[in-house]
């Protein structure tokens, strides 16, 4: 097995590997998280490695703001109804 780098490693640490819970949102962070594995696996070590693992990150972290805007918007929808 080949060395991780300790920026990739740390990049890595971000995504989740299993998860207790069911729902869209794990389930996306859980798909991304199998992407930088697979990635890590995959594709050979060094500078654009860690820039496209560092991009995936930042793609994750913006499908969480999606589904925490789908939350506040729904949250809203039912307080305008009550």
């Amino acid at each position: 097995m080949t060395e991780i780098p300790e920026a990739d490693a740390q990049l890595l640490r971000h995504f989740p590997v299993v998860s207790q819970e069911d729902s869209g949102r794990y389930r996306a962070a859980l798909l991304l998280g199998a992407a930088a594995d697979a990635l890590t696996k995959n594709v050979p070590a060094g500078t654009e490695r860690t820039v496209g693992l560092r991009k995936l990150l930042e793609a994750r972290d913006c499908m969480m703001r999606a589904f925490d805007d789908e939350s506040a918007a729904h949250t809203a929808k039912q307080g305008a109804a009550s």
